[in-house]
């Protein structure tokens, strides 16, 4: 069993991290997640750089060893275990064919082919809404002038006007949707919010805005410089 525990550990720490690096994500937050899995005294020692090393270490420092002796310390790989399938989880599912993948603010010369000067769309980057459709909250964190999604996305949305309108990225809210949930949305099925006291909750927001304010997220200045029209 114990070796079983160890090599699944392993196998999907590694998955993890194939993830984030497919989806251009900075790991430092995944690690953050892991380190309470850590002894108290060294989870701020080290820097690691990867989900992996993390789980080696751990590994090195409990051994996880027979059960009949450290029931606790086995017990907490296996809740490590479940972290880490409930985060692969969550990653394969934003990570879907049929998704939009997710925007890495740190390359935009990678995430956006072009700086838009101009916003021609009628909503922009932070504007909640509601989704006249599917009647889920949500915020735009990016937007397209033309449709970005597959040939399949476009014939199963069913629009009504069509690819010749402006698309949006969103964030839907978890409130709405329980697993964390991100796609696109065309105009037509835009419904701008503008008085909403509360924002939409996503463990996404962060990695775009620094907070909300009167009725709409505030868009962090990375996002703003290549969207300088949106604010």
């Amino acid at each position: 069993m114990k070796r079983i525990l160890i090599r699944d550990l392993l196998r999907k720490s590694i998955r993890l991290d194939h993830l984030i690096a497919k989806q251009s994500r900075n790991p430092t937050r995944e690690i953050g997640k892991f380190r309470r899995i850590l002894p108290p005294g060294e989870r701020s020692k080290h820097d690691f750089t990867c989900l992996r090393d993390l789980i080696r270490y751990t590994i090195r420092l409990t051994s996880y060893g027979d059960p009949k002796d450290s029931p606790d310390m086995f017990n907490e790989g296996f809740r490590a275990l479940r972290l880490l399938e409930d985060r692969v989880g969550f990653f394969e599912k934003t990570s879907d064919s049929q998704k939009p993948e997710l925007i890495n603010l740190d390359r935009k010369e990678l995430a956006f082919p072009l700086i838009q000067t101009h916003n021609p769309c009628l909503a922009t980057v932070g504007q909640v809404f509601r989704h006249r459709k599917e009647g889920f909250r949500g915020v735009i964190i990016q937007w397209f002038p033309t449709c970005p999604s597959s040939k399949a996305w476009i014939r199963d949305a069913g629009l009504e006007n069509g690819t010749d309108q402006a698309f949006y990225r969103v964030l839907v809210d978890t409130k709405d949707q329980p697993q964390p949930y991100m796609t696109v949305a065309a105009e037509e099925d835009i419904v701008p919010l503008h008085d909403e006291e509360e924002g939409i909750l996503h463990p996404m927001c962060g990695d775009f805005f620094s907070h909300f304010e009167n009725g709409r997220h505030v868009v962090l200045d990375s996002l703003l410089e290549v969207y300088p029209d949106d604010s």
